[in-house]
């Protein structure tokens, strides 16, 4: 029988279906950010690679063809429709065509990470590297010299050109540092005696030229021989990027206090943060109409105002790095996500609506939604917070709960009103009122610290305390230690009748006979980091890895990949819908879905 259900699985998987992206949720983290001559905005997101916008960012189209790394850290565009992009693993790629195709070209350069790109006067390309320095181009990138002489740091973020011909400031992680004579040789420049100056940037103002640290903005009047502190009335001083306007209005980003603007003669900074999404803004780029685009943690966001008023620029962006995912009873599904916060979809994930009215933050990692659709989520140091009406008012349910919980994981029994919440910070925690007030309930357990709950196939609970499993067949009431400890907490535990215990972590895939104390090591796919694990309703076994999918059959060694129709194919999480389908939540493509079989 167990042959016969190999060989149907094995043809199930020379078949397999196509993964198909949902309608979202839409935005993500907003990475390289470019305008050319004709109002096209181009950005780079991390994991869902490059968006462009021929209507001012209205809407967006993914353009990945020939890219190979989804993770943009830096844009540039030329005439004639010329774009040069910079990537965290894949070095640097040009594109002729307005985006349509992209082409690498790294020849000579010894790293993948870049981290800004820059084109000269001349025409000459530069790129700025994590960890590698300074790269120099003279053929349109098509090969590349590594000049770091005298540069004491080389993780290089911006460049900005001076007015001799090869003179150049270049910001470092280790302060600003200046070269005249076209990168040969390189020596600080004035400002290396502040701190750290993360993500140093530069822009022109006036006559002189500005500069971004994590110690706020400074000016040079004489190229980089000495500067002047103008921060004073900065909404953050951990500036990261810097852009000017053609009436020389200065943009700061910061990463913690959103946007502001300088303007001059009066040399005042003033907060512009009316409708921006998020205080962590990582790029700016002024289109040729005056318009100020903005790229946040969450969405890209455009103003026409002069930064008075932001309206996000999101539709037909999905590039939302999911963490968890859920459904309800009458088949609602939520997403939670890194920076997005939580998402629902009634329609089966044709289109996404955000419900984080009410929520301390934007990270979502925690969520549960039990039998009478009450959904549930927690934040690190704040607590458990619970909406009755799908995610359209949220209240803080911590009755019981010690100050200041770290909640690490949420669960929600069947039929009944129970919860449980593991802390890291005071174990495992029981609600029988649906959340509106808890109690210990660590009687068993070794240590009062908890990262991980499941309830599995048969009915029994586990949770992960310490560095041991423990089971519970009283709902919690109690515990009883399983096995010798793990080398790293589990992400999923499955109890498959009474013959064994499954633990899926991101050191491999774990399995616990009856009776025995060790543990022993299951074969996983070779090469792949596992995120999430899960155990399908027909007996797969499912894996959510950093290169996709996986599945096998019960008691099968075999695993097979499923990244059929999934460009970045990065799954965080993967569950079973009410509808025999399968959704998984990727790092940078929002929710895909597609049937089991």
């Amino acid at each position: 029988m167990l042959h016969m259900r190999l060989l149907l699985f094995a043809a199930v998987l020379a078949a397999q279906p196509r993964w198909i992206q949902s309608g979202g949720p839409e935005g993500g983290f907003m990475g390289g950010l470019a305008v050319n001559a004709r109002g096209h905005v181009f950005v780079g997101s991390d994991g869902g690679g490059m968006f462009r916008s021929t209507d001012g960012g209205e809407t967006w189209e993914q353009i990945n063809r020939g890219l190979t790394n989804r993770s943009s850290s830096a844009l540039v565009a030329m005439p004639g429709g010329r774009l040069f992009a910079g990537t965290l693993g894949r070095g640097n790629f040009v594109s002729g065509d307005n985006g349509d195709t992209w082409t690498p070209i790294n020849r000579g350069m010894d790293t993948q990470f870049v981290l800004y790109v820059f084109q000269s006067r001349n025409g000459d390309f530069w790129s700025g590297t994590f960890g590698a320095g300074v790269f120099h181009s003279t053929d349109g990138g098509s090969t590349w010299t590594q000049k770091n002489n005298g540069l004491r740091n080389l993780v290089v973020y911006f460049f900005i050109e001076l007015s001799a011909p090869g003179a150049f400031l270049i910001g470092t992680q280790g302060g600003i540092f200046k070269t005249t004579d076209n990168g040969v040789t390189w020596m600080p420049s004035g400002l290396n005696a502040n701190p750290v100056l993360t993500g140093t940037a530069f822009a022109r103002i006036g006559d002189g030229i500005a500069a971004s640290t994590n110690g706020g903005v400074f000016r040079t009047n004489d190229e980089g021989a000495t500067w002047t502190n103008i921060s004073p009335g900065l909404p953050s001083t951990n500036v990261f990027v810097l852009a000017r306007d053609s009436d020389d209005t200065l943009y700061a980003a910061t990463l913690s206090g959103g946007m502001a603007r300088y303007t001059e003669p009066a040399g005042r900074w003033t907060a512009i943060n009316n409708g921006l999404p998020s205080p962590s803004v990582w790029s700016l780029a002024v289109g040729p109409a005056g318009e100020v685009y903005a790229g946040t943690a969450e969405a890209l966001a455009r103003s026409d105002d002069r930064g008075a008023t932001w309206r996000l620029l999101k539709r037909g962006m999905i590039a939302t790095r999911m963490q968890t995912l859920a459904q309800a009873w009458d088949g609602a599904i939520y997403a939670g996500s890194v920076n997005n916060g939580l998402a629902r979809s009634d329609d089966g994930g044709r289109t996404w609506t955000e419900i984080n009215q009410g929520l301390p933050g934007r990270s979502v990692r925690v969520l549960a939604v039990n039998y009478a659709g009450h959904v549930y989520t927690g934040f690190p140091g704040v607590g458990i917070f619970r909406s009755r009406d799908q995610g359209l008012e949220w209240r803080r349910t911590n009755e019981g709960l010690p100050a200041q919980p770290n909640v690490a994981a949420l669960l929600a029994l069947p039929d009944s009103g129970t919860m449980l919440a593991a802390l890291t910070n005071g174990g495992v925690y029981r609600s029988r009122d649906f959340g509106d007030s808890w109690q210990p309930s660590n009687r068993g357990l070794v240590e009062e610290r908890a990262s991980t709950l499941a309830r599995g196939t048969n009915g029994d609970l586990f949770v992960f305390s310490g560095n041991r499993v423990f089971g519970s067949n009283n709902e919690g009431a109690s515990w009883l230690g399983l096995g010798q400890p793990l080398p790293v907490p589990p992400l999923y535990l499955d109890a498959r009748g009474p013959g064994y215990l499954l633990a899926g972590s991101r050191a491999g895939l774990y399995r616990l006979d009856a009776g025995a104390e060790d543990w022993v090591r299951v074969p996983g796919p070779e090469g792949a980091a596992i995120s999430a694990v899960s155990r399908a309703s027909n007996g797969d076994l499912l894996l959510a890895t950093d290169r996709g999918l996986f599945r096998s059959a019960p008691d099968s060694p075999r695993w097979q990949l499923w990244n059929e129709g999934m460009e970045n194919p990065f799954v965080n999480v993967v569950i079973e819908l009410r509808d025999g389908r399968l959704a998984l939540g990727t790092f940078g493509n929002g929710v895909f879905l597609e049937r089991l079989d």
